[in-house]
């Protein structure tokens, strides 16, 4: 039976124990990047919402669709990209409603 590292990764990545440990790592890191940019506590900096399922990193000049085109980053990857990158300034935690509204006044939608 020949040795295919590309199946072998596929099975490993696959196994329960390894499905949980990637789901926690994306956690703690979302966790923590939230918590930076919403000044020291994971809760919108507008209006203090703090369920993290609807809190997200905002671009404060509004160029988020063009930074990442730029860095070819989304979801998660988003987070790992701050992080190593020693959070940058220029970002936010807001809720999802802050977000939305925020678009709105700027007419980016």
């Amino acid at each position: 039976m020949a040795f295919n590292q590309k199946e072998y990764m596929q099975r490993y990545r696959n196994l329960p124990r390894n499905i949980l440990r990637e789901k926690q790592y994306r956690r703690d890191i979302k966790n923590a990047v939230l918590t930076h940019y919403g000044n020291g506590k994971c809760e919108c900096v507008i209006c203090g919402y703090s369920d993290i399922r609807a809190l997200t990193v905002d671009h404060i000049n509004g160029n988020g669709l063009k930074h990442r085109k730029e860095i070819k980053r989304r979801g998660t990857g988003i987070y790992h990209w701050l992080r190593k990158g020693g959070y940058p300034m220029g970002y936010q935690t807001l809720c999802m409603n802050c977000q939305f509204l925020k678009k709105i006044s700027k007419r980016e939608l």
